[in-house]
């Protein structure tokens, strides 16, 4: 009976170290710029009948083809939220239009409050954030990012950092693989 075991504890260790090894092959730098424009014109919002956000990430059936059309979308979150799709068909840019605003501050003082715009790269093995930029609440901001692969999906993450999450944010959105500001 020993020897049984010892044999599975030892297929189970070979098993989890082979793939950790694995994983961490995965693990690469990425060549891209990113940036944020403040100087941007606001957008009270968009019309849209486009499902723009979900409390999970993505699946992998959920893709949007940016090179025929922009994604909008609106939210309102207390955490963070996901774009519904993923996005193919960039070209290697993602531009990010953001307006956001507080919808509920149970009276806090939300001065200088951010929020954090996060690229999320799905893999095979997983998702691998690549990039996060902080906005401050309560004004419009386009968030780039340029040269990244071409050939890989992205998603989005809007949320807030751990001490402002006792605060809702509401605002919308637009991403697009043509840059439409500057």
């Amino acid at each position: 009976m020993k020897k049984i075991i010892s044999f599975i504890l030892t297929l189970c260790l070979t098993f989890c170290l082979s793939n950790s090894a694995f994983a961490m092959d995965t693990q690469f730098d990425e060549d891209f710029t990113y940036g944020v424009i403040t100087d941007v014109d606001l957008v009270e919002s968009y019309d849209s009948t486009i499902t723009p956000r979900g409390g999970t990430p993505p699946s992998s059936n959920s893709v949007w083809d940016l090179s025929s059309e922009d994604y909008y979308g609106s939210f309102d979150f207390d955490n963070l939220i996901y774009t519904n799709n993923r996005f193919e068909n960039h070209n290697g840019n993602l531009y990010v239009y953001v307006n956001s605003y507080f919808t509920e501050t149970w009276g806090r003082d939300t001065t200088g409050f951010t929020m954090d715009v996060s690229l999320v790269k799905m893999t095979v093995l997983g998702n691998k954030y690549i990039s996060t930029v902080e906005i401050e609440v309560g004004r419009p901001y386009v968030v780039y990012w340029e040269g990244v692969d071409d050939n890989e999906d992205y998603y989005f993450i809007f949320s807030q950092p751990y001490n402002h999450r006792d605060c809702r944010i509401g605002g919308n959105f637009r991403i697009s693989a043509t840059n439409h500001w500057f």
